[in-house]
């Protein structure tokens, strides 16, 4: 009963916000920022450096870059 009431105000949310423009440019930069973060992980993957390993180098390179 409750799943079915969320499904129901969640696609009525949807089609409200896809049919004013605000809610357009919303889903747009929703699916840019998908599609960006979805490169990144197949790009991390090619190179075969896990993203645990690429923060741990970018964290450690900031920690010991002097300040100036």
């Amino acid at each position: 009963m409750i799943r079915k009431n969320f499904l129901k105000i969640f696609f009525h949310f949807s089609f409200r916000l896809l049919k004013s423009r605000d809610g357009v440019a919303i889903m747009e930069y929703g699916l840019l920022v998908a599609l960006i973060s979805l490169i990144m992980i197949v790009a991390l993957k090619t190179i075969g450096i896990s993203l645990s390993e690429f923060l741990n180098y970018i964290a450690e390179t900031m920690s010991n870059t002097p300040a100036s």
